[in-house]
């Protein structure tokens, strides 16, 4: 008895063993077919959402809002850095007939953002320091207007004059337009130069040929009229002066007979100082016209032998927060992402 009671123990010991082998082995299994199926779906949502979308293909891929009319390899950013050792500092002197008119605070604030030093000074009849020891304190002169440059003391412009020439310093210069009435043109005196003004101008473009455009770019019309109709254009017969900046004449709304043309006029020149030996560029207008902002920029690099010039590297911060938890309205989308 005790033989066959023990034989049945052993026997239901198996089969009990056997069938938690079983068990244990179905449990191995879909735990095995859990692990495979999550790294499957891992990969899947990793590529859909990692992936840059200009990577995967487009049904309709964005297309650019602007069309460059001509070859980029053509306008590679100018260097100008000089091989000369020139002896002036990083710094910009701006004279203004106050510290509060519109333009100086434009001036102002694009040197602020560049981070280049200035300093102020009144058309009056004191100049600053202008070297210290055998050395420029100044890289480029800025004349808020050019009646000012004209009208200083003679004494205080020879000093200028001659301190640009010893130092190879530019000049750059805003001219506005004559607010006496019936005066449409006027030659510069001293100068072979003739301004007409008070003109409205349209389709403004920037002189592709130009050595000064460095962050600028050269190519594209602004077509239409511009909104500001108190432009001065350049007229001149001396290869001293080349041309920064063309447009085509615009009806005025300010005055009567002023006829819309096409001929091609010049709203901003370059003196490469053939004249005199000094460098200067003048702009027909203030800066609430926007280029006119990068063109002053590049007008500082090429007038200061680069010693003014910004770096070509561009950096862009993103907030990660902004883009994934903003609030409606402000939260980035996919369309805002495609546009360009």
């Amino acid at each position: 008895m005790l033989i066959m009671y023990l034989r049945r123990f052993i026997e239901r010991l198996k089969t009990s063993c056997f069938r938690h082998k079983s068990r244990s082995l179905s449990i191995t299994r879909v735990f095995i077919i859990v692990i495979l199926f999550s790294l499957v779906t891992f990969f899947i949502l990793s590529y859909k959402l990692m992936t840059p979308r200009h990577v995967r293909k487009m049904p309709h891929p964005p297309v650019p809002k602007v069309q460059c009319r001509f070859e980029r390899k053509l306008f590679a950013p100018r260097d100008h850095n000089s091989r000369d050792n020139l002896q002036i500092s990083k710094k910009v002197l701006v004279f203004a007939e106050s510290h509060y008119p519109k333009l100086v605070r434009q001036i102002v604030q694009t040197l602020e953002l560049a981070r280049f030093e200035y300093k102020i000074e009144s058309t009056g009849k004191h100049l600053p320091p202008l070297t210290h020891l055998d050395k420029g304190r100044w890289s480029v002169i800025i004349f808020e207007n050019l009646e000012a440059y004209l009208a200083m003391d003679q004494w205080n412009r020879e000093m200028i004059d001659k301190y640009c020439k010893d130092f190879k310093v530019g000049m750059i210069i805003f001219v506005h337009s004559a607010e006496e009435l019936g005066i449409d043109r006027e030659k510069v005196t001293g100068f072979p130069l003739i301004l007409r003004y008070n003109m409205g101008l349209r389709d403004f473009h920037l002189n592709m040929y130009s050595e000064m455009w460095r962050i600028a770019r050269p190519g594209e019309v602004i077509d239409g009229p511009l909104e500001e109709d108190d432009w001065t254009v350049f007229e001149y017969h001396n290869n001293t002066y080349e041309p920064l900046a063309f447009a085509r004449a615009a009806p005025n709304k300010f005055i009567e007979g002023n006829e819309q043309d096409n001929a091609t006029l010049v709203a901003s020149i370059l003196d490469v100082g053939k004249h005199d030996g000094i460098k200067r560029v003048f702009f027909g207008n203030s800066m609430d016209f926007w280029l006119h902002r990068l063109m002053i920029v590049d007008a500082l690099s090429y007038l200061s032998h680069g010693k003014l010039s910004l770096s070509l590297d561009r950096y862009m911060q993103i907030d990660v927060d902004d883009i994934f938890v903003g609030i409606t309205g402000t939260r980035m989308t996919a369309g805002d992402v495609e546009v360009r």
